[in-house]
């Protein structure tokens, strides 16, 4: 699992039509961000030199619906094992579909609104979170979130076999989160001392409110959320 979580309150149909819309204007609000699309190329410096788009080329593409630098082709000369024996080339392809995700998340960032801070992931969801969201007939945090199994991405970009890793969760899913988190809150403040120890109860007092603050505000305005984790 990645080590952070980040959401994105978005109308996934006005997203979705971001794709192939080939909207200029919004392609300028998007990439405006000069200091952070210089960021994203100082930080994958290596990858960009090996053939990886640009975080702008990259949110230009999914604007105008046409990915071409998902992956490059790597060729290498093989040693040779003898005087007649030919050299051969070995070609090996390599993933750039990474840069597609962090575009995703900058056009949700001007389509949308950034919902709740960044929100580091561990042990304890699996250790303190999953049990007690078990007791109040809820899903298991990641399959809650979107973050299990395959990325669900709100519109057609390639997307790494790892991180950035992103997914997409309906109106209904939100409400359906947002109702889980107020359930276990409830849960958490009627509980004993034996359903919740002093450790679990210090651990979900910060994260019930986080939750809380990103699914909350976009229930009430009926949007979908995008998530990412890094």
């Amino acid at each position: 699992m990645g080590t952070y979580l980040s959401s994105y309150a978005v109308d996934l149909d006005k997203l979705a039509a971001v794709f192939a819309s080939h909207d200029q204007r919004l392609l300028k609000r998007v990439t405006a961000d000069k200091e952070r699309i210089a960021h994203n190329t100082d930080w994958f410096a290596k990858q960009i030199a090996a053939g990886a788009p640009t975080l702008e080329f990259a949110i230009a593409e999914v604007i105008a619906g046409k990915i071409t630098r998902a992956k490059t082709t790597v060729v290498a000369h093989a040693k040779a094992r003898g005087k007649t024996t030919p050299k051969k080339k070995a070609s090996t392809s390599v993933d750039h579909s990474f840069q597609y995700v962090y575009a995703l998340e900058r056009i949700c960032d001007v389509v949308g609104t950034a919902v709740g801070d960044e929100l580091k992931i561990g042990g304890w969801i699996e250790e303190t979170l999953d049990p007690l969201l078990k007791k109040v007939k809820a899903r298991d945090f990641c399959r809650m979130m979107g973050l299990h199994g395959k990325p669900k991405p709100p519109i057609p970009i390639p997307t790494p076999k790892d991180y950035p890793f992103c997914s997409s969760l309906s109106p209904a899913e939100v409400i359906a989160a947002r109702d889980a988190f107020v359930r276990l809150e409830k849960h958490v403040r009627t509980a004993t001392a034996k359903e919740v120890t002093d450790d679990q109860r210090e651990l979900l007092e910060f994260v019930i409110p986080e939750m809380k603050s990103r699914l909350v505000p976009t229930a009430k305005k009926s949007r979908g959320m995008v998530v990412f984790l890094y």
